[in-house]
């Protein structure tokens, strides 16, 4: 979540794309670093989706609905 909500700021906080070479050269390689810690973090965000599917199935359903409801915020974040 605190990886999530760190990404959603930084997305929050990125300008319109610039005009002069240096803007742009330096907004490309922030969107790089973007995608590159995007990408490094796929693979957990796939193990956390398996794991919470894998807890829904045996837990009580009280938990179930907490941690589906919790799975489908992170997806949709």
């Amino acid at each position: 979540m605190n990886w999530l909500g760190a990404t959603e700021r930084t997305l929050d906080k990125l300008q319109p794309p610039g005009c002069t070479l240096d803007t742009m050269q330096a907004q490309i390689a922030a969107h790089k670093e973007l995608s590159q810690d995007v990408s490094a973090n796929r693979e957990k965000m796939l193990a956390l989706d398996k794991t919470s599917t894998h807890l829904r199935y045996f837990s009580q359903k009280s938990d179930a609905t907490l941690i589906k409801n919790t799975s489908i915020s992170v997806q949709h974040r």
